[in-house]
């Protein structure tokens, strides 16, 4: 008997072990499936193109990213990037440009659906002006980028806008907050989609006295985009920016460059592309930015 017990016992812990591995495994199938990221295209090369396929130094914000950091405009998104440095010069509502890994701020292009926001005069871009209500998510490039953006030497922020809601004829938000020193954020959207015709329209509106005397400034910013189906493979994809700022001379009446602050920029972006075949694809676009 003691012979059988000594035979049984290995048989039935093998078999108890099987099954343990066995159940474990499944398990594991089945949370990697349930936890499996969605593949991240970037558009580095101002091609979509699958993230790990991209010989660059590539930082990758998505919105979900966004909402969990505590911003209201890309500046703000921008200063929790490693590599990045924000200068902001004075308050909230203050002009806010990008240097990347060291670089001059006018070596930094800034890029919103494809559209080059950098001024001519003085090639910068306010980033403060650029509310995170719009923002699907920003692609930070680090590196010379000449070749495939233009004047890039320091790198690229491209910002990719959000799309009309695909699923739902009509969805709205709205939101507002009210703090100190008369200081209000109101923001609202809305957007859907309806047979082969989808809107995205947006509105934020942000305000304070300051937090100290002659710190004053209000802004606005106006979005729209129209995306319509042509057939199974083509659209056409129009969008609007409007946004405007005003910033109070923290120095009134000294003798010095700084004075009362007044920004007002907006472009508008047509957009014609479809597929001619799985490998050839065809676009065109007209922009105009002031």
């Amino acid at each position: 008997m003691k012979f059988k017990w000594i035979l049984w016992v290995p048989a039935i812990f093998t078999v108890m072990l099987s099954a343990i591995c066995a159940w474990a495994e499944e398990t594991a199938v089945k949370d990697s499936d349930a936890y499996q990221l969605p593949e991240i295209v970037v558009t580095a090369t101002r091609e979509a193109t699958p993230k790990q396929d991209v010989a660059a130094n590539i930082t990758v914000i998505d919105r979900q990213d966004i909402e969990n950091m505590p911003a209201a405009t890309a500046g703000e998104v921008l200063q929790h990037i490693p590599g990045v440095s924000i200068e902001a010069n004075g308050g909230p509502g203050a002009m806010t440009t990008a240097r990347i890994q060291g670089s001059e701020t006018r070596h930094v292009a800034v890029f919103v659906d494809g559209v080059p926001l950098n001024m001519l005069a003085n090639p910068l871009t306010d980033l403060t002006l650029l509310p995170v209500e719009t923002i699907d998510r920003i692609e930070v490039y680090k590196g010379a980028a000449s070749s495939a953006w233009g004047s890039a030497l320091g790198g690229v922020i491209n910002i990719i806008t959000k799309e009309p809601d695909p699923d739902k004829p009509l969805t709205a938000n709205i939101r507002s907050s009210y703090g100190k020193a008369n200081t209000s954020k109101n923001r609202g959207h809305v957007s859907g989609t309806s047979g082969r015709f989808g809107y995205f329209l947006s509105v934020t509106r942000d305000q304070s006295d300051g937090f100290v005397d002659n710190a004053a400034f209000d802004q606005t910013a106006l979005y729209g985009k129209l995306d319509y189906k042509i057939g199974d493979a083509g659209r056409i994809n129009f969008v609007a920016s409007d946004d405007d700022g005003n910033t109070e001379d923290p120095l009134p009446n000294y003798p010095d460059f700084w004075d009362d602050i007044r920004q007002d920029r907006s472009y508008q972006r047509l957009l014609f592309e479809t597929a001619l075949s799985k490998k050839l694809k065809f676009s065109m676009e007209g922009r105009h930015y002031y």
